[in-house]
């Protein structure tokens, strides 16, 4: 691993610091996160998710800590900070099939006509049977020309 910079033990001290001074509002919320990576970016020189990845940390420690016995005035700080526990992302259940919608497919009907004059040739019918239609009529002599067409 690298040379260890600090950057843990400053963003856990930020946090920490700012924390008290926070407004528990949506805005608020995004100054406080915002405040404590822009401190440090600039401290450490580092991106912006590098510096989210520690207040991240922090974030996590403050919890873990809150949880303890005694700490009841740390957790009433952190009320309202982060997403909501249904909001964390991962992956979405699957759909039971039970629960799918069986959708079947039904076959589109095609019209068998003359090229001369347009006129039907036969009843609706499937594609394939459209096609081997007009495929036995070709070549044929005195034939008429077809063609087929989605009905």
């Amino acid at each position: 691993m690298g040379q260890d910079k600090g950057i843990r033990l400053e963003a856990k001290r930020k946090f920490a610091e700012l924390l008290p001074t926070r407004v528990n509002t949506r805005d608020g919320n995004r100054n406080f996160r915002a405040q404590v990576n822009t401190h440090l970016m600039e401290s450490f020189d580092c991106t912006l998710a590098a510096a989210a990845t520690h207040y991240n940390h922090a974030f996590i420690e403050a919890r873990k800590a809150a949880a303890e016995p005694g700490n009841e005035a740390l957790l009433a700080l952190l009320e309202g900070l982060g997403r909501p526990e249904d909001k964390k992302g991962g992956r979405k259940p699957k759909a039971k099939p039970e629960a799918q919608e069986v959708i079947e497919a039904t076959p589109e009907l095609f019209l068998v006509k003359k090229a001369k004059g347009g006129e039907q040739v036969g009843e609706a019918c499937t594609l394939e049977e459209a096609k081997a239609r007009v495929a036995a009529n070709v070549g044929v002599k005195f034939a008429p020309k077809l063609f087929w067409i989605a009905a």
